[in-house]
């Protein structure tokens, strides 16, 4: 692919990507659909009729998560290409959800509270 374009994605903290890696990879249903190497990702999706493939690496810090990226297209990105690929990429691993409300209310329940600190981030 002759086109690349590269940038980082916020995450709402907590985040934990190797978490995230670790249930995608072992989520039956999306078996075949991206690769994971180490500690990357890479999927590809379309974006309107032209095929964009990102590759996501963890990057920052756990109080301020960021991924770094990588677009790859045969055709130029455009930057309505890379906004949509970045809300696309940002939507998959739910970087937006602000899970922290949950996490408050998980604490005061004495069964739930240990499964959602061994699942943290």
């Amino acid at each position: 692919m002759p086109y690349t374009t590269t940038g980082t994605l916020a995450a709402t903290p907590p985040f934990d990507f190797l978490k995230s890696l670790n249930f995608i990879n072992g989520f039956g249903p999306m078996a075949g659909e991206q690769r994971i190497a180490g500690r990357s990702l890479t999927r590809a999706v379309m974006l309107g009729a032209q095929p964009v493939a990102f590759t996501l690496a963890a990057q920052g810090s756990p109080d301020a998560p960021e991924l770094a990226y990588t677009l790859f297209a045969d055709q130029p990105i455009v930057p309505p290409t890379q906004r949509a690929a970045e809300d696309r990429a940002s939507f998959f691993l739910s970087l937006n959800d602000d899970l922290r409300p949950f996490y408050a209310l998980a604490e005061a329940d004495d069964v739930f509270a240990p499964i959602v600190k061994q699942l943290w981030g």
